[in-house]
């Protein structure tokens, strides 16, 4: 561990992990309230945090209390991991993403972007978009709104967005800019706004796509 970084009781390191600089690991759970008579836990209410086996930790990284981070994971700096938020083994957590509370990631996965409360995320997701809740209760901040399944090897392109407690169904590929608002079936490939096919239909599409470039001018 290097520098000025903060790690708190709770937090148990295993065996060959490094943590970078002006890090904070197993700091108490806060949630957005106007309840001002909310006070923090003493450190010995605070909850587990374990840290696996050879997992690097960059600089300027916030840890929650309750979260679990499987082994040979990195988390890039300016990293934020809420409250019982569980990371699988192998997963790397890029480009300073903001994950929020009780969030299931599996193994081998590559997050970035923005990532909401109780979202799941199968093994080998590619996800550098953002997900988004419905919002439909702006003002009542006392219950959570259904949230996002991303299912195994998914891939979520730069700017696309994920909105509603949908299911991304494995295989599936959201492009880069793309907003989904439907649940899709395994294999889908989404563009532009809910615009959804299957790979064939893609593969297709593409053939076409072509043929019209290469057609000669008359």
């Amino acid at each position: 561990m290097t520098g000025e970084s903060v790690v708190y009781p709770n937090v148990e390191l295993s065996d060959d992990v490094r943590v970078g600089s002006w890090s904070l690991l197993g700091a108490a759970h806060r949630r957005l309230s106007v309840d001002h008579k909310h006070h923090d836990p003493g450190i010995d209410q605070l909850e587990r945090v374990t840290i696996g086996s050879r997992t690097v930790i960059g600089h300027h990284v916030t840890v929650y209390e309750g979260v679990v981070v499987g082994n040979d994971c990195f988390i890039d700096d300016y990293v934020r991991v809420g409250s019982r938020t569980t990371i699988g083994s192998g997963t790397m957590l890029l480009y300073g993403v903001k994950i929020y509370d009780l969030v299931e990631i599996g193994s081998d996965c590559r997050i970035a972007g923005f990532v909401p409360t109780r979202v799941r995320m199968g093994d080998r997701v590619t996800m550098m978009g953002s997900i988004a809740h419905k919002y439909n209760r702006p003002l009542d901040w006392s219950r959570d709104e259904p949230s996002a399944v991303l299912e195994d090897d998914v891939i979520v392109g730069i700017g696309a967005t994920i909105v509603g407690g949908i299911t991304v169904g494995r295989g599936s590929y959201v492009a880069a800019g793309a907003i989904l608002t439907k649940s899709i079936p395994p294999g889908s490939v989404v563009l532009n706004t809910n615009e959804i096919m299957t790979e064939v239909q893609f593969e297709e599409r593409k053939r076409i796509q072509a043929e019209v470039v290469q057609a000669p001018l008359r």
